[in-house]
């Protein structure tokens, strides 16, 4: 269960800091891609699938399966606190560029972790 912990946290930091008032961006959504809190999504949900990685594998005894359903849960994940926030938050609203921030940081922890599995495949079976 100790294992769980950093994970569980992570994505819990993560709700809460979708729950909370900010300020309104004056940006169209285009150009909302390049801005700082796209990058901030990006890195957050990078570090939510880097988190499980090591646990879902360790408890999974194929490598490859395991890590598309990681990125799976992590894009729902994502795309279930954008829908939160349009529907239960009215000082927040969801947005499509959000979630494509959310996609982009899971998806590029998703390959990282393949290239470091690929590298040495017992890296991930030594979590405790």
């Amino acid at each position: 269960m100790k294992r769980y912990f950093p994970g569980i946290c992570w994505a819990i930091i993560i709700f809460i800091l979708s729950s909370i008032s900010i300020g309104k961006s004056v940006l169209p959504d285009f150009w909302d891609l390049l801005s700082i809190d796209k990058a901030a999504h990006s890195f957050f949900y990078f570090f939510l699938f880097y988190l499980w990685a090591p646990v879902i594998i360790k408890d999974c005894k194929t490598l490859h399966y395991p890590l598309l359903i990681l990125l799976l849960m992590c894009i729902i994940y994502g795309a279930l606190l954008e829908l939160y926030q349009s529907c239960f938050l009215p000082y927040r609203t969801g947005s499509w560029v959000d979630e494509l921030a959310n996609c982009i940081g899971a998806i590029a922890a998703y390959f990282y972790n393949l290239i470091k599995i690929r590298k040495d495949p017992t890296n991930f079976r030594s979590v405790k």
